[in-house]
């Protein structure tokens, strides 16, 4: 009679494990499609009354996990490095024919037609328009680059609140762990959230990871701690932004340099026309037509470049273009009106100043195609990397259904037995009335 009541026992508790198996493959099929979910499986042994669950487990690997997340954040460097270095480039609109280049085209088109034509005043006041039209495309670009800058820094408050509302969540997450049984569907759930948690964060920096025995973590940034259990040490503030050494933060912040460093050469390239066409405009020996004549009666600078801003300096006008030039004032000639040594001059800036505009397009090209080659290649090593772990952790419908009927069919083996044993029972009762 014992061994009887042993079988029962035996195969009930089969029963139950069996059962306990199967809700773990239901809840694996329902969560296949579940971003960050990690397909679990029931780890099964032996005891006194046959067998039982000894826990749950997770089909990841803390190495996987950690150095996957490390990939994440210099893909979010690289992507965010090569997104400014590209926008950087659009700034220019060369292939549109409206960038800096195309004005450079027209404003020295029109001193080519003032040389063929001084006294002309349709030739003077198309070259004084194409001058304005220089220095207006020079700012416009430059005020790009500005709201281009404003927009990234704007990100990075965006980014302060996200990183610190992730903080919160892993608090919490690690709250519930610390009440949670290690080995079970409710801690493996737990992990999953917190993963994801993980991920999310390290996509705008390099955060250093504690991972307990329950799951739960402890985060710092460049040995500052964070999160401490249930606890949030520290938020992130501007003032940290020196701890990020990749990601998202720190490609920002990179891009901003980028940003400045176009800006100055953009100032740069503004002061050398300011420079080369003023000393040109009201150098000794340079004139200018008045009434038909040669004069040289307050002569006036083109250009002003004050704050970053190129502009027409307001006492300059069409009628004050220096064409002439005398390098000896004896051949001075009040009436030599067709002398365009002066215009002559200010064309042979010509070389000067669009290869220096050119070198700058060319860094800015130059850097935007090496980033961008440097960003697809960390994507394709993330999607490959990416892939690698769903296969490991991923649901697969056909292995989920061959369980599910493998532990339904040791359900109903078990459950024949336990019929079998009742009935046995049922007749041993009925023999002894």
């Amino acid at each position: 009679m014992g061994n009887l009541f042993s079988t029962l026992n035996i195969s009930a508790s089969a029963i139950r494990v069996h059962q306990s198996a199967i809700s773990i493959v239901s809840n694996n099929i329902a969560n296949m499609n579940t971003e960050g979910y990690s397909k679990q499986r029931v780890n099964l042994g032996t005891n006194s009354v046959g067998v039982e669950v000894i826990n749950v487990g997770r089909y990841t690997t803390t190495f996987d996990s950690s150095y996957y997340r490390n990939q994440l954040t210099e893909q979010a460097y690289l992507n965010k490095q090569a997104e400014s270095a590209a926008n950087i480039a659009g700034m220019f609109d060369e292939l549109k024919g409206t960038g800096l280049d195309s004005a450079l085209e027209g404003f020295y088109k029109t001193l080519d037609n003032l040389n063929q034509n001084p006294a002309d005043s349709s030739a003077r006041i198309n070259f004084a328009d194409a001058a304005s039209y220089l220095a207006d495309s020079i700012n416009n670009t430059s005020s790009k680059l500005q709201k281009l800058k404003s927009e990234q820094n704007s990100e990075l408050n965006i980014s302060i609140d996200s990183i610190n509302q992730g903080l919160e969540e892993l608090a919490g997450i690690n709250k519930a762990l610390a009440m949670s049984k290690s080995g079970t569907l409710e801690n493996n759930n737990l992990i999953d959230k917190r993963d994801s948690v993980l991920k999310e964060l390290s996509k705008y920096g390099n955060f250093e990871t504690d991972i307990f025995s329950n799951g739960s973590v402890n985060l710092s940034i460049d040995g500052t701690k964070l999160v401490k259990g249930a606890n949030i040490v520290k938020t992130i503030e501007e003032k940290d932004f020196k701890k990020f050494d990749s990601g998202l933060i720190k490609g920002t912040l990179d891009s901003i340099s980028d940003i400045d460093s176009v800006i100055n050469d953009i100032n740069s390239f503004a002061q050398s026309i300011t420079d080369e066409f003023n000393n040109l405009q009201t150098r000794d020996g340079a004139y200018y037509i008045k009434d038909g004549k040669l004069s040289n009666e307050n002569l006036t600078e083109m250009f002003n470049f004050n704050d970053g801003k190129l502009s027409i300096n307001p006492d300059f006008n069409y009628e004050k273009i220096s064409t002439a030039y005398f390098a000896n004032p004896a051949d001075f000639d009040i009436n030599a009106i067709g002398n365009t040594a002066n215009v002559t001059a200010m064309k042979d800036t010509r070389e000067t100043i669009t290869n220096s505009y050119d070198i700058i397009l060319g860094k800015i090209t130059s850097k935007a195609a090496s980033k961008t080659n440097a960003s697809n290649n960390q994507d394709s090593f993330v999607n490959s990397l990416d892939t690698k772990i769903k296969e490991q952790t991923g649901v697969d419908l056909n292995e989920e259904l061959a369980d599910l009927v493998k532990y339904q069919t040791a359900i109903e083996a078990s459950s024949r037995v336990f019929a079998v044993c009742n009935e046995v029972l049922d007749t041993l009762v009925n023999l002894g009335r």
